[in-house]
């Protein structure tokens, strides 16, 4: 698998679009969010 994204990662055009994708600010919070305490009870 790691080979393939590799070779994935070669093609200029799809190399330049992964580095530009912006990752939201609250995806890497840890505190959970209303939604998850509701489908845990």
């Amino acid at each position: 698998m790691n080979s393939v994204l590799q070779q994935l990662f070669m093609i200029q055009p799809l190399r330049t679009a992964l580095l530009s994708v912006k990752i939201p600010l609250e995806y890497g919070d840890d505190e959970p969010e209303d939604d998850d305490l509701r489908r845990d009870t």
